[in-house]
C-alpha cells in the first residue's frame, strides 16, 4: 500500500530501515525484496549501510539499455501515428506491450540512472 499511495502522488516510496546494521548480507537481501516491490531506497541507520543500498537501488546497465530502447522505439511508432506497440529487436522482449504507463517508467529509469550519474 505505501508504494502505491506513494507512486499515485508522484513520491518516492522509502522502504523501512534494516535493524540488523552489521549484517550486510540480511541488508541487501532486504533491499533486493523492497526493489521488487516497487520501492525506490531504505532508510539506514549507520553509514556502512549507504553503499549497499545505493548499488541495490540503483539502475542497472539492464534496466538502462531497456529504458533506452523503449524511448528510441517509442519516438518511431509516434511518428507512426501508433499508441502502443510491441518492444522488438529482443526474441524474449518482442511481445511485451509498450504503452503511456511503460513510457513513463522508462523515462523514470533513465533520470534515476542520471541522479546516479550513470551512462
Amino acid at each position: 500500500m505505501v508504494v502505491l499511495a506513494a507512486k499515485a502522488y508522484g513520491l518516492s516510496a522509502i522502504d523501512l530501515v534494516c535493524s540488523h546494521y552489521q549484517d550486510l548480507e540480511v541488508l541487501r537481501e532486504e533491499c533486493e525484496e523492497g526493489r521488487k516491490l516497487g520501492f525506490d531506497a531504505k532508510q539506514i541507520i549507520h553509514p556502512a549501510q549507504i553503499s549497499t543500498i545505493q548499488q541495490a537501488f540503483s539502475p542497472s546497465e539492464k534496466d538502462i539499455e531497456r529504458a533506452k530502447k523503449v524511448l528510441e522505439q517509442y519516438e518511431l511508432v509516434v511518428k507512426e501515428g501508433k499508441g502502443a506497440y510491441g518492444l522488438g529487436g529482443d526474441p524474449t522482449t518482442k511481445s511485451t506491450m509498450i504503452d503511456a504507463p511503460m513510457i513513463l517508467q522508462a523515462k523514470r529509469m533513465l533520470a534515476k540512472a542520471r541522479a546516479y550519474n550513470l551512462p
